[in-house]
């Protein structure tokens, strides 16, 4: 998990080391952008894990982050994984 942090997931990683996210979200975090379809630019790599970053400083815990990422069928990269059950 550190190597994906250093090498990968920056935000992830900066929010981490603040304090902001906990090792679970982390966990969460990262799992879920790494099973972004293999057609996924970095930008929207970047853009998903910012997002997912954002929920979880905002106060989803572990379980929502997942709901969050799991709650919708579809995925498009301008709203994924920001979008709640209720926008799908």
């Amino acid at each position: 998990m550190a190597r994906r942090l250093e090498e990968t997931y920056h935000a992830t990683r900066d929010a981490f080391a603040a304090g902001a996210v906990n090792q679970d979200q982390v966990a969460v975090i990262v799992r879920s952008a790494d099973l972004l379809p293999v057609d996924v630019s970095d930008a929207q790599r970047r853009a998903a894990e910012a997002g997912l970053v954002a929920e979880a400083v905002a106060g989803a815990n572990a379980k929502r982050l997942r709901q969050a990422v799991g709650g919708c069928s579809r995925w498009s990269p301008g709203s994924w994984p920001t979008r709640t059950k209720r926008g799908c």
